[in-house]
């Protein structure tokens, strides 16, 4: 989600300042023009802002690379966070509602979807890939509270079906230092089942950058397949975005 993608192999139009697409940076909202690297929200916004002409497309990303779901936990401590070795990056829980809370006080912002892409850290340990649903259930279900929209769709960002990591074996995809991945993606299958309003994303193998991250034809890729899901989300589910501002 981070990216890894080198903002040095865009072309237009994801190269020019677009009237409504922003995203939130430096306490304020900004023009979504990556300098350096990038992730799918380039895409993504374009797209969606494509789709809903009368919309501003604002994004609102909160993501640190190489992350166990256990730092994104509203109820956060150290401890849990370090089974991943992240308890030095502190609450991001917090990071992200602090950001959606500054953000509505600078405008007039209707949440309209969640977007999650992660699972590779938690693959490394059983008990973090066996508590995954929950957690990612429970992630779902704070935000939409704290950022009071119930009716929020989530969209999470995953490698396979059920069926194809079946094909694959019983775990999954991973062996060595990701050995119980498969119960992570799994579980991430789940979430569309079982969490409400929560659609999954099988993007497949995309390009990559270097053994792990895509590339540019990847993240834009990525962004598509998921604008593509917010929209089919939207035409099945009425009402419409509202006719303001969205993020």
């Amino acid at each position: 989600m981070v990216g890894a993608a080198k903002a040095s192999n865009l072309e237009s139009p994801y190269t020019e300042k677009h009237d409504r697409i922003r995203i939130w940076a430096n306490g304020r909202w900004e023009y979504l023009v990556p300098r350096q690297k990038f992730g799918p929200e380039v895409s993504l916004a374009q797209q969606l802002a494509d789709h809903w002409p009368d919309d501003t497309i604002g994004i609102i990303k909160v993501a640190v690379g190489g992350t166990g779901i256990s730092a994104f936990a509203k109820n956060w401590t150290e401890e849990r966070a370090n089974r991943t070795f992240d308890g030095k990056k502190g609450p991001l829980y917090q990071d992200m509602i602090n950001a959606a809370t500054e953000a509505k006080k600078n405008s007039r912002t209707e949440f309209s979807g969640f977007v999650w892409k992660q699972g590779g850290a938690d693959g490394t340990r059983k008990d973090t890939a066996d508590e995954y649903f929950d957690n990612l259930r429970q992630l779902v279900s704070d935000i939409r509270k704290d950022v009071a929209a119930p009716e929020m769709p989530a969209f999470v960002l995953t490698y396979a079906s059920d069926e194809d990591l079946n094909k694959l074996s019983a775990e999954g995809t991973a062996t060595g230092k990701r050995a119980h991945l498969g119960i992570v993606l799994k579980a991430q299958n789940r979430a569309a089942r079982d969490i409400s309003k929560t659609v999954t994303v099988h993007h497949g193998k995309l390009p990559l950058v270097d053994a792990v991250h895509f590339n540019h034809e990847g993240q834009i890729t990525l962004g598509k397949m998921t604008a593509d899901a917010v929209v089919a989300f939207y035409k099945k589910n009425k009402p419409a975005i509202p006719k303001e501002p969205s993020q």
